[in-house]
């Protein structure tokens, strides 16, 4: 009976180095050229593998990545919605009582 408490995350990626499959393995199996096991430690929006030099890559171009990160200081610096309804809440009682 195998132990699957053993198993690790490995990536399928295709011949550009982009992930196509999530699988399950064991650490010591021996793995097709396009089963990768080591994971990335840097922040990747699209995660490629560069085959050239074993490791994690970025898959957007520079302006893509640019543009992602503008998005998400967009969406930190909204009010999220639940804020939002009290600070009315808190406006509308200050009108109706006066205060």
């Amino acid at each position: 009976m195998q132990d699957f408490s053993t198993k690790i995350n490995a990536f399928v990626v295709d011949e550009q180095g982009y992930i196509s499959e999530y699988i399950l393995v064991l650490p010591y199996d021996v793995l097709e050229r396009n089963v990768i096991k080591e994971s990335w430690n840097q922040r990747l929006f699209v995660p490629k593998w560069d085959y050239e030099n074993s490791l994690w890559i970025e898959g957007l171009s520079p302006e893509e990545v640019a543009i992602r990160e503008q998005e998400i200081n967009d969406q930190k610096q909204q009010i999220p919605g639940e804020e939002m309804n009290g600070m009315a809440i808190l406006e509308l009682s200050n009108i109706i009582l006066g205060g």
